[in-house]
């Protein structure tokens, strides 16, 4: 059972790399020939790496999710060891959020700058709500509470804090930091469908979303059995459509042709590391428990079974013995005791009786000597 496991967790992360090969060759074709930068739309929808994008990374999730749901028992803990790379990922990942955090606030200016130089009949508020602006609020202060977060996750694998079950709240600005990004996208005033990088970011972000909520279960110990089936599929796809939307948008950006990125999608930082960081956990949490040695039970047979039931009848008579002997021994004890306490109160009584024929032979001498004295003042007398 345990080899069949093994084999469906390998089989998991084999789906992940395939579909993580053959995807992003086709999103960097797809942005560097067939998309728009203006519109985000495509120039020429009956181009067949569109719908084989789709398939590829449906399949994949699907065959991940599946592996894992099918299998009885994941061997998963959390690490708790001193881990170097965990934690280097962790800061990497945390450094992100706070730029994240920073380009967000930057928007903010520029959505006031915007209606300064706009003539609209919306009030300032009603202008900043349309724009997301209340959303970018929320996600610079999610971002940098998740920022901080992550710093003690780095600090606790490098033996640096103590442990973070005790925080019940911290965990969940990870997670209030994808809804906020959620509701941005959703504000955008465009056809979902025909622009490929919302279908992504959106997907993407859903499964972010119910990966950080497993993991702020798991990390705060709230019923964390029930969700170690969820944490790792959800995170492995998350990671497949974050590496899959982020690692186009660098390497346009790295070969110089940042003009083909869409407007209004730029290249985050958060995304890679945001997969990098899930894949890294998930490996050394799932390796963890593979190095543990494993227990071996005995078989079930007849002579197995009769053995210890000698040995127990063995056991329980030498217990037996072992305890009517203390009981002999007490009562010994008990005895000597009693026998030392008479002797003491026949030593007390010959001691007073000693006391006593020794008081009588004093008062004995004082009369005696009485005598004597009353004697002689008689003859004296007489005299």
């Amino acid at each position: 059972m345990e080899t069949k496991n093994n084999k469906m967790l390998l089989g998991s992360f084999l789906a992940f790399a395939i579909g993580l090969i053959i995807a992003i060759p086709l999103r960097i074709y797809q942005v560097a020939k067939l998309i728009e930068p203006e519109s985000g739309f495509y120039s020429n929808t009956s181009n067949f790496t569109i719908p084989f994008l789709y398939i590829i990374l449906i399949a994949s999730a699907v065959a991940i999710i599946a592996l894992f749901f099918v299998n009885k028992k994941i061997p998963f803990t959390t690490p708790e060891s001193k881990n170097i790379v965990l934690a280097v990922f962790a800061i990497i990942f945390a450094v992100t959020l706070i730029i994240d955090a920073a380009n967000r606030f930057v928007e903010l200016f520029s959505i006031s700058a915007d209606f300064r130089s706009l003539i609209s009949s919306y009030s300032f508020s009603g202008y900043f709500a349309k724009r997301g602006g209340f959303a970018l609020i929320l996600e610079i202060i999610s971002a940098s509470v998740s920022a901080v977060y992550f710093s003690l996750f780095a600090m606790r694998n490098l033996k640096l804090f103590g442990s973070l079950s005790r925080f019940k709240i911290l965990p969940l600005f990870p997670l209030v930091w994808i809804m906020s990004r959620m509701i941005c996208l959703f504000l955008k005033t465009i056809r979902f469908l025909n622009v490929s990088d919302i279908v992504l970011e959106l997907f993407m972000l859903s499964f972010a979303m119910l990966f950080f909520f497993a993991f702020a279960r798991i990390i705060a110990n709230i019923e964390a059995e029930g969700s170690v089936k969820k944490i790792c599929p959800f995170g492995i796809v998350t990671a497949l459509l974050a590496f899959t939307v982020s690692i186009p948008r660098l390497i346009m950006l790295v070969v110089g042709l940042k003009g083909r990125l869409v407007s209004g999608y730029p290249f985050y930082p958060c995304d890679l590391a945001m997969a990098a960081f899930i894949i890294v956990f998930l490996v050394y949490a799932i390796k963890t428990t593979k190095d543990a040695p494993a227990v071996e039970l005995p078989e079930e047979n007849p002579e197995n079974i009769v053995e210890p039931l000698e040995v127990k009848a063995e056991s329980v008579e030498q217990s037996t013995a072992s305890e009517s002997s203390e009981v002999i021994d007490e009562t010994t004890s008990t005895e000597s005791i009693s026998e030392e306490q008479t002797e003491i109160s026949e030593n007390a009584e010959s001691d007073k009786a000693d006391n006593n024929d020794t008081a009588t032979e004093s008062n004995l001498t004082e009369e005696n000597a009485e005598n004597e004295q009353s004697s002689q003042q008689d003859d004296k007398t007489e005299e």
